[in-house]
């Protein structure tokens, strides 16, 4: 099996590159499998090896599905075989599709519970799945191998939406990278199993700015006008740090990171004066009475005709309509208007 590690890591050699080393062992584990799977075919690690091997390397689905078949007999809860399998089952759109995702969803959680920091997997991820996007790195089906193992296995959203675009970009017609990339998007939407964050890379390029304020800082209210369901046409979008959310900011957590990235360039006593570097503008805070405003409050001079700016206490209310200035206040992070948002599948 590819584990315990200590069989399978390549001795340290000082003259070799990390490179030479990891191309080394990825080549004498594929060797190996074949070689354990020839002397003892009934045995679990030479079938999920060579299973393994056969469904990332060589794309025969036919003979993995059944290797894959017979090692789940012998051993279904090993967590290697549930990750591996559930893949092959996501990737090569096992019918009934919906039936079967849901079975590898419940494999992958199963695997969690049993190898939560991917020891076990490890060496199956590198020396197999990503040994196979850099030796084919335009093979849609290497791709789509990996955007799944992103998506299910590691659960970094952004890296699978690259692979699954990348798989896209060489096979747009390919029914089994379209359906799975098809799946993998609705699953992304609020109420999905991968809402915890916000919409692609590839949808927020297709958007636009619908709101913004000075108070939301660098957050902005983002439009998808190419939305399929209008309930999900509005989403969050940090222009610093690139996040986008479906659900509104925390606005206390928003304000802690501003003054956390922001220079103190006074202090007027109870009130200490902020330059905001991500944002290039000037505010001002209050440590005793926790509020940010962005108008000096020892300047004496009103604006002609115009109302003084609020400031942004801790504990007030929030929202506002189309055409008000947004949330004037921090409480508790909810308030402002999210773009009536509701869960997925409602």
């Amino acid at each position: 099996m590819f584990y315990p590690y200590a069989r399978l890591i390549a001795r340290s050699h000082t003259r070799r590159t990390p490179a030479a080393l990891r191309t080394e062992q990825a080549l004498r584990i594929q060797r190996e499998a074949e070689d354990k799977f020839k002397q003892f075919p009934n045995r679990l690690s030479s079938l999920v090896n060579w299973a393994m091997v056969l469904h990332t390397q060589n794309f025969d689905f036919d003979q993995a599905r059944a290797l894959y078949k017979q090692a789940a007999e012998i051993s279904p809860e090993n967590p290697v075989l549930l990750r591996a399998q559930a893949i092959f089952m996501l990737v090569s759109c096992e019918p009934p599709r919906q039936v079967v995702f849901k079975r590898a969803v419940d494999m992958l959680r199963s695997a969690d519970i049993r190898d939560p920091k991917r020891e076990k997997f490890k060496i199956a991820e590198d020396s197999l799945f990503h040994w196979a996007v850099v030796t084919n790195p335009t093979d849609h089906r290497a791709l789509l191998n990996y955007a799944v193992l992103m998506q299910g296995v590691v659960k970094d959203f952004d890296m699978a939406e690259k692979f699954y675009r990348r798989a896209l970009a060489e096979a747009p017609d390919d029914r089994y990278v379209v359906r799975n990339y098809e799946d993998f998007e609705a699953q992304r939407l609020p109420g999905g199993m991968y809402a915890g964050g916000g919409p692609s890379i590839n949808i927020l390029k297709n958007s636009e700015v619908s709101k913004e304020s000075i108070e939301w800082g660098e957050w902005q209210m983002m439009v998808d006008k190419k939305a399929k369901d209008a309930k999900f046409a509005h989403f969050w979008y940090n222009k610093i740090s690139q996040l986008t959310k479906w659900e509104e900011p925390d606005w206390v957590e928003a304000w802690q990171i501003r003054i956390g990235r922001s220079e103190q360039t006074n202090n007027f006593g109870q009130w200490k004066e902020y330059w905001d570097p991500g944002l290039k503008c000037t505010f001002y805070y209050n440590e005793s009475t926790d509020t940010h405003q962005f108008k000096n409050p020892y300047d004496s001079h009103e604006d002609d005709g115009e109302a003084e700016p609020l400031a942004l206490e801790a504990g007030g209310g929030g929202g506002g309509s189309e055409g008000s200035p947004g949330p004037l206040a921090i409480s508790d992070g909810k308030g402002a208007d999210s773009g009536a948002m509701v869960p997925y599948g409602e």
